[in-house]
């Protein structure tokens, strides 16, 4: 999301001499750390500055605003969530849970929780989560399962939203009633979506 095209100023982080990649990656992981330990109500740019090793300077050149710096980071966590389109729902739905599983590894989950927790305090920040984020990872599911309902893989009546919900929503839940946290195993994640098939999959799929 860095260097989109946004009202709040982001877009204005293109102009002047190129940026470094590799500190914008630096100040996004700090970022990220930032908001697993901290939250967004005592989320600092100058914090993050600190810990990236950088100037406060250079985050408020790239990031004019704690908000936008705050969902780049969390969009940054969800970066790795792209279509496999294998052919087939199976394997489809293998590849999306191994890499929702990446994306609930540490700090990724306990800053999602965190994000998710503070959103009755900030619900703005939260909306705009849920439109630039949210919306693009779980249309990725979508996705999948619109393409699996072309190829006769499902029943009629399946909702992709739904499908999205039972992946995404049991792979989460699953990790955080961990004790200690932890994420399934290649196995479980496996026998979570065979489960899942069984319930959306069509006679003939």
């Amino acid at each position: 999301m860095a260097g989109s095209d946004t009202s709040d100023g982001r877009a204005r982080r293109g102009r002047g001499r190129p940026r470094g990649q590799d500190v914008d990656a630096r100040i996004l992981e700090a970022a990220v750390a930032e908001l697993a330990d901290n939250g967004f109500s005592a989320f600092s740019p100058l914090a993050v500055a600190a810990r990236a090793g950088v100037a406060k300077g250079t985050v408020y050149l790239r990031w004019p605003t704690r908000e936008a710096l705050a969902l780049d980071a969390v969009a940054s966590v969800s970066a790795g969530i792209e279509d496999p389109d294998t052919g087939s729902l199976r394997t489809d739905l293998l590849a999306l849970a191994d890499q929702f599983d990446a994306v609930f590894a540490r700090p990724g989950l306990k800053l999602l929780l965190r994000f998710s927790l503070e959103a009755e305090s900030h619900p703005e920040l939260y909306g705009r989560y849920q439109e630039e984020v949210a919306v693009r990872r779980n249309a990725v599911v979508e996705s999948v399962v619109a393409r699996a309902g072309e190829r006769g893989e499902l029943r009629e009546d399946v909702e992709p939203r739904m499908v999205t919900s039972a992946l995404v929503g049991s792979l989460f839940f699953h990790t955080v009633v961990g004790a200690p946290i932890a994420r399934l195993t290649a196995r479980q994640r496996a026998l979570l979506v065979d489960q899942l098939l069984h319930g959306i999959r069509s006679e003939s799929g």
